[in-house]
């Protein structure tokens, strides 16, 4: 994950606030993680710790298609919406471009809002 989003291990030490040393031990096998240390990973990332691990074990979502990987890195959104989306069909196929895939992000953001913060519908 750091390297497809061309980060160094400074870069990933630097967002995450561990230690370059200790990340290279984790990259390589050599550390076990806490998940403390899982969740400052994910958040570096902007994903959850299902999502880290799943990258880790070589089950990154490979069907993942451009436009909702520009998405990701364009507009960062809640990690905990990210499966959702992953599932999502708009008109039989996944939406064919980041700004596609924020404006049905929105609809799904404003559904999902706690009760006091969605918008009366009187």
């Amino acid at each position: 994950m750091r390297e497809r989003r061309g980060w160094s291990l400074q870069d990933l030490a630097d967002r995450s606030g561990l230690s370059k040393p200790y990340l290279a031990q984790l990259e390589r096998g050599e550390a076990n993680p806490t998940e403390t240390t899982l969740r400052k990973v994910a958040d570096a990332f902007g994903v959850s710790v299902v999502d880290l691990v799943n990258a880790a074990l070589g089950r990154d979502n490979e069907e993942e298609t451009p436009s909702f990987r520009e998405f990701l890195d364009r507009y960062h959104p809640e990690p905990d919406l990210i499966p959702a989306l992953r599932q999502l069909q708009f008109r039989g196929r996944p939406p064919g471009s980041a700004d596609d895939w924020w404006r049905l992000y929105e609809v799904i953001r404003t559904l999902t809002a706690h009760p006091e913060s969605a918008p009366s519908v009187e």
